[in-house]
């Protein structure tokens, strides 16, 4: 009498168990390539709101130092939300390679974290820089 076969080469509705393990949906993993992206986006356009803000903020000032510090925040924190968007853009191609070939998993341990510490001293400079007013 022949024993039975182990549970993990079972053949299950007519799929190998190699075929079945390695299956995955595309179109949800572009779906959710999109949602991250335009996440990224969305935060990138919050900081150039505010940086808007911060310019028109600004202009209101009589003293033409301060006006000049509340601009050079603005201008940081610009140039943090360009940074965002090119960091949202260049993964978002990466990972559509990388789902389209079906290779790897497409993450990013290190964009993140960098972009985070950018927008805490971004956020840091522009705190100190409110609280201690230029004499």
């Amino acid at each position: 009498m022949a024993a039975a076969p182990p549970p993990s080469s079972c053949d299950c509705f007519g799929i190998p168990p190699s075929a079945s393990k390695h299956k995955t949906n595309e179109s949800k993993n572009f779906f959710a390539n999109e949602r991250t992206f335009m996440h990224w986006i969305h935060m990138s356009v919050v900081m150039g709101s505010i940086a808007t803000g911060l310019v028109a903020f600004a202009r209101r000032e009589k003293d033409p130092a301060h006006m000049e510090v509340v601009q050079g925040m603005a201008t940081l924190l610009i140039m943090v939300a360009v940074l965002f968007v090119v960091y949202a853009t260049s993964i978002f191609v990466w990972r559509r390679k990388v789902i389209a070939m079906r290779g790897g998993n497409g993450e990013d341990t290190v964009g993140p974290l960098f972009l985070a510490g950018c927008l805490g001293i971004c956020l840091i400079i522009i705190f100190f820089q409110g609280v201690v007013r230029v004499k």
